[in-house]
């Protein structure tokens, strides 16, 4: 796909369309200037693992799918008076490995956890553990709420206007990027 964009944009009639697609649309601009944001655009789109994991999508899709469907799925409820955050990068991932617990994994690792906020009180978990139990406790919530505010990209939202989640907020936004140590291709 990238080596098809490539060679559609380096081609002279890509430019003088688009320039013409412009023009019937009232804007009229240069062919430099046009072939010029072109290749920005490009290089941006080479440069970037966020669009190879996008691009990659459609054929991971099932892979997800199939990784998804094999877990054991749960529905967590938080404790009274306690709340799961949610994020514009909503889904998040550990891995149990050693008595650890490490963010950020694929899908298809076998130890695996994914994590969903459905409401501000219930959270999905899919596992290949056992024994989530139906009430978290509050180091759950906090560790949850923590790492949901790494995967969020720019926005994390709360049922509720509190210090100490904007204090959290504040602190860790976007520590997981996409593509970069969120979600490795060798994690899948």
């Amino acid at each position: 796909m990238v080596t098809g964009f490539r060679d559609q944009t380096k081609d002279p009639g890509f430019v003088r369309d688009l320039q013409y697609g412009l023009f019937l649309a009232g804007e009229l601009r240069f062919a430099e200037e046009l072939q010029k944001e072109v290749d920005e655009l490009r290089a941006a789109m080479e440069t970037s693992p966020s669009f190879y994991h996008v691009v990659g999508l459609p054929h991971r899709t099932r892979i997800v799918a199939e990784a998804l469907m094999r877990k054991a799925w749960h529905t967590i409820e938080a404790p009274r008076d306690m709340t799961f955050l949610t994020s514009d990068c909503p889904v998040s991932t550990v891995e149990f490995a050693d008595e650890r617990v490490l963010p950020g994994v694929g899908f298809g690792k076998e130890n695996a956890a994914v994590f969903l906020p459905l409401t501000p009180r219930h959270v999905f978990a899919a596992s290949s553990q056992v024994g989530w139990p139906e009430m978290a406790d509050t180091r759950f919530v906090d560790s949850l709420n923590r790492l949901t505010v790494q995967f969020a990209h720019q926005n994390v939202y709360a049922n509720t206007d509190s210090a100490a989640t904007q204090a959290l907020v504040d602190d860790g936004i976007n520590r997981l990027v996409f593509g970069q140590n969120e979600f490795l291709a060798s994690r899948w």
